[in-house]
């Protein structure tokens, strides 16, 4: 059915309620917005309500959740909100006013790209129920300012879209206040003396002084990487250290799985509980869990104390991921066209951790999809930009929503921090719970161990033995901190280390063995490497955060085959595209052996290199 821009159409395709409107007739008005640009383009600024209400003068909301629903309140009253879209087709924004000159206030937001013009059409539907007079007179003044002032609203959001700016030009200089000011300047110089990147600095201090309080309130490392351009290392060794100075807090965030929303924030690691709750999506989630967590950073209050409050909370803006959220009545259907693109999708209920799974690819031939639900576990296939038939069939109200189904690759997560070595050098007070085991995703272990540690300590005596380990010690943090690896802990003479990479696993083991050599006068030591790749988790040990599992038990485990100036990889390490190539170039003396773990489960196969 095409959108027509009448209030026939809008209240025929999503009617009133009778009780509703059996107070007051809505006040309405349409206003629509042509661009030469498509829908993908101007989505993200159309459909950000935060943004579309800051410029509209709207005062900001104070929000909280309880039991599955969003209450806001601003001077126009208390409301609960509800929220209904699909990506890039449309939004229906609800307040049922429960204090207020308003009963009812319903924005609809509709996306047209027919196929066959270029450019695309937007119509917005504004519907006010007034409790009284007061609110009536209320409603035909904002129907009036939004037909008056949404066009060049609009308008300004075309502008950013095709500048593909951002939102984040929306900045301005905050004022600080004099003591803020010279605050701020103490602890710039404070970084100067860390040796900072000057240019690095800079962005942060205009950050500081700039950045509007929507994206300061609550920092994350990738997207301001990204979008200053400045490699992620040295801007999380920038934060780590603007942290230490006191400029930044550091903060572990809660994450729901489903919504991916913040939702408790800790100043310790040993703080966070195992268990977090979303009232939004009303269920239980484990803090442990590889997505569990994100680290952040504030800036501190007593340089600048940003504003939380949102003009809007814009559901579908903060929920990227989720590509159709609707609410379907007790034994009721709905049918709605999507612009799902090819890729793997999530189907679920709210409050259900169940899922089906969506595939959406050009390869598939059907068109639409029957979901039902109370179906878990089912697998689909469809065409992109299907029609998809929701079917509630139980007695009670449902919630269907489709998410995308990728990893945040914005989360700046425990397993990244925790493999900084500045991280572990500036706070080594930073600990998991204690019988806690944290879920760290998939490191690269590596272990080094001193080839007759026990003829050398008989050899040399004690002392002299001592002195020479600890050296060898200074030398082995190097390599591995040079290769963006951070050193877990030393056992004995031995070490075990941790990094994100295989080819820098493997870069440090070169950088070791290249240097415990026999024709080194500067050590006589002679050093083994082993090294694997898997799941690892992290817990609370005597020496500080500790890696434990069977990736670690392997690593260690390879010593066994692997004499001095070698390195042992499992093959599983090897597979890894980037150590592949840089493998290729490599002209050491090499072979691929069979490891035996137990008797019986059969052996791995492992490579093991003759560096020195």
């Amino acid at each position: 059915m095409a959108i027509e821009a009448t209030l026939e159409y809008f209240n025929h395709r999503y009617p009133w309620s009778e009780e509703v409107i059996s107070v007051n007739k809505p006040v309405e008005c349409i206003v629509t917005f042509e661009s030469e640009l498509n829908v993908d383009a101007l989505w993200p600024y159309i459909a950000d309500t935060n943004l579309l209400g800051k410029f509209g003068g709207l005062p900001k909301r104070e929000y909280a959740e309880v039991d599955g629903r969003l209450y806001g309140k601003d001077p126009r009253g208390k409301w609960f909100e509800e929220w209904i879209w699909v990506d890039r087709v449309g939004v229906i924004q609800n307040h049922d006013f429960v204090t207020g000159v308003m009963r009812y206030f319903r924005t609809i937001l509709l996306a047209d790209s027919p196929d066959e013009v270029d450019g695309s059409k937007f119509y917005m539907y504004l519907g006010i129920v007034p409790r009284n007079i007061f609110g009536k007179m209320f409603a035909l003044l904002m129907a009036k300012g939004v037909q008056k002032d949404f066009g060049s609203i609009f308008l300004k959001m075309e502008q950013f879209a095709r500048a593909d700016s951002g939102k984040t030009d929306l900045s301005k200089t905050i004022k600080l206040k004099s003591n803020e000011y010279q605050n701020l300047q103490s602890y710039i110089v404070g970084l100067q003396s860390e040796g900072v990147n000057p240019d690095l600095l800079r962005s942060i201090e205009n950050y500081i002084l700039t950045e509007n309080d929507d994206f300061i309130s609550r920092i994350r490392i990738r997207p301001i990487a990204e979008r200053w351009n400045f490699p992620e290392e040295e801007v999380v060794n920038a934060f780590l250290r603007a942290v230490k100075i006191g400029l930044l807090d550091m903060k572990w965030d809660t994450i729901c799985p489903h919504c991916r929303n913040m939702r408790q924030e800790f100043s310790k690691l040993s703080e966070v509980p195992t268990l977090g709750r979303c009232e939004p999506c009303m269920i239980d989630f484990d803090t442990t869990k590889s997505d569990g967590l994100e680290v952040t950073f504030r800036i501190n209050s007593a340089i600048r104390d940003p504003d939380r409050r949102l003009y809007c909370s814009a559901e579908p803006i903060h929920r990227p991921h989720i590509k159709l959220h609707q609410k379907v009545d007790t034994q009721s259907n709905e049918t709605l066209q999507t612009r799902l693109k090819q890729g793997r999708y999530r189907l679920r209920s709210k409050g259900e951790m169940s899922f089906n799974l969506l595939d959406v690819s050009d390869n598939f031939e059907a068109e639409s999809l029957i979901w039902k639900v109370d179906a878990v576990g089912q697998r689909y296939e469809t065409a992109v930009a299907p029609l998809l038939e929701l079917e509630n069939n139980t007695d009670s109200p449902g919630v269907f929503i489709v998410e995308f189904r990728d990893e945040d690759r914005q989360a700046f997560r425990p397993k990244d921090l925790l493999n900084y070595s500045d991280f572990r050098r500036f706070f080594p007070e930073e600990a998991v719970a204690e019988g806690v085991a944290l879920d760290i995703g998939t490191q690269i272990i590596l272990f080094t161990d001193v080839v007759g540690s026990t003829e050398f300590y008989t050899t040399v005596g004690d002392v002299v033995a001592f002195l020479e380990v600890r050296k060898h010690f200074v030398k082995l943090y190097e390599a591995v901190e040079n290769n963006s690896g951070t050193v877990v802990k030393t056992i004995g003479d031995a070490v075990m280390a941790s990094f994100q990479s295989a080819k820098d696993a493997f870069a440090a083991a070169e950088s070791i063995q290249s240097y415990f050599t026999p024709d080194n006068q500067e050590t006589r030591l002679r050093l083994r490497v082993t090294i694997h790749k898997g799941p690892c988790m992290a817990i609370n040990a005597d020496t500080g955060i500790d890696y434990f599992g069977s990736t670690v038990n392997l690593a260690a485990k390879l010593q066994q085959i692997s004499l001095a100036g070698q390195v042992v990889l499992s093959e599983f390490t090897c597979q890894e595209h980037e150590l592949t190539e840089y493998l290729k170039h490599l002209d050491y003396s090499e072979e691929t052996i069979p490891f035996l773990l137990k008797d019986d489960v059969d052996p791995i196969l492992v490579r093991r290199f003759t560096i020195s």
